[in-house]
Parts: structure tokens; sequence; C-alpha cells
């Protein structure tokens, strides 16, 4: 029997890596592979907070900007970027990731950023090209952790009607909808 991941139960099968000491019984290479990617796309796009996840197993290397998403990357095989000293491949990636998100491929910028649409309290994603099925279980997810972290909270308000009462259910974010509460007692 297979036990279970410690560090990351129902993610990927290696983990995440939060302390240098895990990096023990890794691969020299991919370590080296991993940071000099990450440095590149400093150097190419600074200030994105570059998060780049190998698996091993799989043979795939996830990149994500931890200001846009932790969640929603770009994946790239490890044999396609490994003998490119320059990295192009990752570099082109999170090039695609920032206009996924609608930026400019350039350094970050806070007013940008502040002024990025939003969805659910995340910076909105254009996933117009993925399957409708796609956009839907992104869109579920999203709403799921906006109110598992109470960014958002939902809220049934009752009005007494002739024969019954009607329910209205009140999507609203949390310092909005306990501001609205304030005002009304």
């Amino acid at each position: 029997m297979k036990t279970p991941n410690l560090l990351d139960p129902n993610g990927e099968p290696e983990g995440i890596i939060t302390k240098p000491d895990q990096f023990r019984g890794a691969d020299a290479s991919l370590v080296i592979l991993v940071k000099d990617i990450a440095a590149k796309l400093e150097q190419q796009y600074p200030g994105w907070l570059w998060g780049v996840r190998p698996d091993k197993r799989g043979g795939v290397i996830h990149i994500f900007s931890l200001r846009l998403s932790g969640r929603w990357g770009w994946l790239i095989k490890t044999k396609n970027v490994q003998h490119d000293s320059q990295r192009k491949l990752a570099v082109e990636a999170g090039g695609e990731i920032l206009e996924r998100f609608g930026f400019k491929r350039r350094a970050y910028n806070l007013e940008e950023w502040r002024a990025a649409p939003r969805y659910m309290g995340s910076v909105a994603m254009d996933i117009s090209d993925k399957q409708s099925k796609v956009r839907k279980r992104y869109r579920d997810d999203e709403f799921t952790q906006a109110v598992r972290s109470g960014r958002i909270q939902l809220k049934f308000k009752d009005t007494p009607v002739p024969g019954g009462t009607y329910r209205q259910l009140i999507i609203a974010p949390s310092a909005m909808w306990d501001r609205d509460q304030s005002k009304a007692n």
C-alpha cells in the first residue's frame, strides 16, 4: 500500500518542497534546471513571483506566477527545455501566463495588478479557448475556493409573502456583507 504524502496529500505524489533540506534525494540536474528556469523567468519578467515545480515521475515542469495564481499555470515537458541553455520554452510559457491573465510581457506593476479584472477575488484568467466543461470547472473551483476562504459569503434572506416565504440567496464579498449588516442594525 502506498503511504500518503504528508506534504500535499491531495496533490502531487512527490509533494511540495517547502524547505531546502527537502531537496535531498532529488536529482541535482533537475534542481539546477528548476532554479535556472526560475532565474530566467525573473530576469525576463521581474517581480511576478515565479513558481517552478518539477514532477520527476511525470517528466514535466509546472510554471506559475504566484501573484496571479498558484493553481493555474503552464506545463512543459522537461525534455523539451533541459537542453536549451536559454530556456526559451519556459520563458515563452511565462509570457503566455501573463497574457492569459491580461498583462503585458513585462515586469510586475502593482497599479496594473490592482486594476486587473477579478473573478471571485482572484485575477480573472482568459480561458475562452477552452472547452465549456473546462471553463465551468474553473468557475466552479474558483467559487468554491472563495466560499471556503471566506472571501465571499452565501446568505439567505427570507421575506414573508402572502401564502409563504420568499427566500433569496445572496452572494457577497465578506466585507460587503458585514458592512450591509452593520447598516441594517
